[in-house]
């Protein structure tokens, strides 16, 4: 699993008449990126170039009525090759068919935006009625004096006022309105002001009665005539769908959109067609068991792919750690003979996050977000191994909400022993970077490099470990560094002679210089993990301060603060270390990802989902 899943040069080669059916059952098994071997010039791709106008026409008709059109159904893909004319006769029906719509759809745009603009002002005469009884009368004043009436959604700041204006304010089920009247002039710069700060206008209308409860009671009949006339004209439409197979007719020219979009990559002639690409190595059998099951007869081969190809490569992870390919795809997406370190991270990550905000109530918190959010916006899953690695810190630390009397420290308290909290950061630090090592020698070895690796970089593992070595075993380890350097520069010397020995020098000192500075760079761990508890004492200390009545006030404010500014830092702290101070061991994010071909009017999540 630390390697990302290769892929495999295919060709399949079908009937003529069969490309459009061959080309759905490949998409349907996820597994296959197309991509030509040569450039294409077949019928596909003059239909594709033939279709262009007739693709503008549908663009139009798209463009005016998307968003009345029914879902879309999706039939079989057809046998024929009369691709052309079947998008021209498609497009033809879709045109005549807007051509019936277009009054009933300007009828519905009309009762929609009428029934939006009641539902406003059915919510400002529910909010305002006891308060301003003849707010009609704002309609129709005049000419020296001006009104305005704002809305914006619940929450929103509210606007600055001009000096003397009188303002008023009030609170409905979907909205916050103001409302003032004065000259024309201070209403027009509230007006300025508030749409500068969100909010909208809402112009009463003239037919408004001037007692609130008459005015109430014709915005609701009003409302409810323009809902009776949005049905009709939708009932009229769902009409329209079915008489003109809308749905169907719809789904054809996705279809041969879809099937044009692939053309460049898809080779023919009179007969026969050739489809080529990449396909997932650990997958090849479901590619040819989807062809076998739609009945194509085929032929398929993986033979040599083309010169001066990259093969693109896939992160195939379990999927705890899949929310961490993020992070490692911050670099580039590793090639194929690079390793794929997110096992690493998922275990890497959480811990130095852990360490830099070890609390358990804090880290619950985080948690228990990470699971509330993650289906509306999954980056956040993160925050569970994150805030869970916390808990378990703040049970090492003994700290709750920042407070360090609630439970004991099984460990320590950060404060206390703020020297060897850093030198454990720093041994970590050293731990990840022999980690990102060895990573590189795997890589070298799956790159038929390991001869190479044994001359030089080895000696250059073998002289960090023995600077590490030296504040335990003195002067031994500084040999140990000795013989590490020496086997490093003397693998350069075959071949090179004492050029390359001196380059080999440079090297040596610059590389060992890097892992020695990036290994006391992990210090910042501990120093964060230490600003985490200062900050914490401080807190609770101003808790205390505020006396019995603001204590817990007091103590949420700070802890929210915490978790606000404190989680953010951390977050870019933790990313910062696996970037600049991991990765970089081992990582180049020379790779091309794997982009699997999707059937039409299928989600486009990634094959592993799929599978």
């Amino acid at each position: 699993m630390l390697r990302p899943v290769p892929t495999v040069w295919f060709e399949l080669i079908v009937l003529r008449k069969d490309l459009a059916r061959a080309m759905d059952c490949v998409a349907q098994t996820r597994i296959v990126q197309l991509e030509a071997r040569t450039p294409s010039a077949g019928a596909l791709q003059a239909a594709r170039v033939q279709l262009e106008g007739e693709q503008a026409r549908y663009e139009a008709i798209r463009v005016r009525f998307e968003g009345y059109w029914p879902p879309v159904a999706y039939g079989p893909f057809r046998d024929d090759t009369e691709v052309a004319d079947r998008f021209c006769t498609a497009v033809d029906q879709l045109e005549a068919w807007a051509r019936r719509a277009e009054q009933i759809v300007e009828d519905l745009k009309s009762a929609r935006a009428a029934i939006a603009d009641l539902v406003v002002l059915e919510d400002l005469f529910t909010a305002v009625q006891e308060k301003v009884p003849d707010l009609g009368h704002l309609s129709k004043i005049g000419p020296r004096l001006a009104s305005f009436v704002g809305y914006a959604p619940l929450g929103t700041d509210p606007p600055e006022t001009p000096d003397g204006l009188p303002v008023d304010w009030a609170t409905g089920a979907a909205n916050d309105f103001v409302l003032a009247m004065g000259s024309a002039e201070d209403i027009r710069n509230l007006a300025a002001q508030a749409e500068g700060a969100g909010w909208r206008i809402l112009d009463l209308p003239r037919w408004l009665p001037d007692r609130a409860d008459d005015a109430l009671g014709e915005i609701r009949t009003r409302l409810d005539r323009s809902r009776k006339q949005g049905r009709r004209c939708e009932d009229e439409l769902g009409v329209l769908h079915d008489r003109f197979h809308l749905a169907d007719v719809l789904g054809t020219i996705e279809q041969i959109q879809w099937l044009l979009g692939c053309a460049r990559e898809v080779g023919e002639s009179a007969r026969l067609a050739r489809i080529t690409g990449w396909a997932l190595v650990p997958e090849l059998d479901r590619l040819e068991t989807g062809l076998s099951g739609c009945g194509v007869f085929h032929v398929l081969a993986f033979p040599t792919p083309p010169n001066d190809t990259d093969p693109p490569v896939v992160l195939f992870n379990p999927a705890w750690a899949r929310r961490f390919e993020a992070l490692t795809q911050m670099i580039g997406m590793p090639g194929a003979g690079e390793a794929d370190p997110t096992i690493v991270v998922a275990l890497i990550a959480p811990l130095l996050f852990g360490f830099m905000f070890g609390d358990v109530g804090q880290g619950f918190v985080l948690l228990l977000a990470g699971v509330l959010l993650r289906r509306r916006f999954p980056p956040l899953a993160i925050l569970i191994p994150g805030g869970a690695m916390s808990m378990i810190f703040g049970v090492l630390f003994g700290s709750v909400f920042g407070r360090e009397d609630v439970i004991p420290a099984l460990w320590l308290h950060p404060l206390d022993q703020p020297i060897l909290l850093l030198l454990v950061s720093v041994a970590a630090g050293a731990v990840i970077l022999l980690t990102g090592l060895t990573l590189q020698a795997l890589q070298m070895r799956w790159q038929g490099r390991w001869q190479d690796w044994l001359a030089g970089d080895a000696g250059l593992v073998v002289c960090y470990l023995g600077l590490l070595a030296v504040f335990i075993w003195g002067t031994p380890a500084l040999a140990i560094a000795a013989i590490g350097a020496l086997w490093f520069v003397l693998g350069a010397v075959p071949g090179g002679g004492a050029p390359a020995a001196a380059r080999a020098i440079g090297e040596l000192v610059e590389t060992v210089l890097q892992l020695l500075v990036n290994t006391v760079s992990f210090a910042r761990a501990g120093a964060f993990a230490l600003a985490h508890a200062g900050l914490s004492v401080a807190i609770v200390g101003l808790s205390d301060a505020s006396g019995p009545v603001f204590y817990w006030l007091v103590l949420a404010l700070g802890n929210a603060f915490v978790l606000a500014l404190e989680g953010l830092v951390v977050s870019i702290q933790t990313t910062r270390l696996l970037l600049f101070e991991f990765f970089i061991r081992f990582l180049t994010g020379g790779g091309r990802k794997f982009r699997p071909l999707v059937p039409p009017g299928h989600p486009h999540n990634t094959f592993k989902e799929a599978l």
